[in-house]
């Protein structure tokens, strides 16, 4: 039984980082794409008359965001299938993996900051000591909270999404708009998801043990 649950745990696992890789991706090819179109169409002029500021070059982000997730991708599958359950290893691989999440939300003007919620699920699945999660998840929370566009583009120039969205024709942006709150909520739906089935295998490695202890109790009597 347990067997199966780790199945299904590994799967949301999974499923967070192809999900992640598809968020990060599609944005800055929107960007890279959106801006060649504008200076084809002659229109740069009437379209930096209504944003705040612009990436520096989006061709560069592009490849850059997509070499920095590849750089993920390897991480956590050296992690994974090197059974990495806890000790210095463990650690220095969520380390990792948490400065190049940061770096690719930095260099995506924290347009998208769900990578962190990766992080969540990688320190909850692979961190067993309790003080050492404790400081992870602080970690990982306190850089969620900061990394919120909202709250940053108060203090910083940001360039927003939704300014290269109002470029496109109005049922465009409804689709572009769709397209991408789909997979913030997905992200989240699929976090949660993974949250409960940590849950439940805990649940019956519990129980096993209970039954085993329960089963040489009697048969020491």
């Amino acid at each position: 039984m347990n067997i199966k649950k780790e199945y299904y745990t590994d799967m949301f696992q999974w499923a967070m980082l192809v999900l992640n890789g598809i968020a990060v991706a599609f944005l800055c090819t929107f960007i890279y794409v959106t801006t060649n179109r504008i200076r084809a169409n002659y229109d740069a002029r009437d379209f930096l008359g209504g944003v705040m500021t612009i990436p520096d070059n989006p061709r560069t982000n592009l490849w850059l965001c997509l070499a920095l997730f590849g750089l993920l991708i390897v991480n956590f599958v050296f992690r994974h299938f090197l059974q990495m359950r806890n000790g210095k290893g463990s650690a220095i691989s969520l380390v990792a993996e948490l400065l190049i999440c940061v770096v690719i939300i930095y260099r995506l003007d924290f347009n998208y900051n769900g990578l962190l919620l990766l992080v969540f699920a990688n320190v909850i699945a692979y961190v067993k000591d309790s003080k050492a999660k404790m400081a992870f998840l602080l970690l990982a929370i306190v850089g969620y909270l900061l990394a919120d566009y909202e709250l940053l583009s108060i203090y910083m120039p940001l360039y927003n999404m939704s300014d290269y969205v109002g470029y496109y024709t109005f049922t465009s942006q409804q689709w572009l708009f769709c397209i991408w709150n789909t997979m913030i909520s997905l992200n989240i739906i699929l976090f949660v998801g993974y949250c409960f089935s940590v849950i439940n295998l805990q649940r019956g490695t519990i129980e096993e043990v209970n039954v085993l202890y329960h089963e040489l109790q009697n048969a020491n009597e």
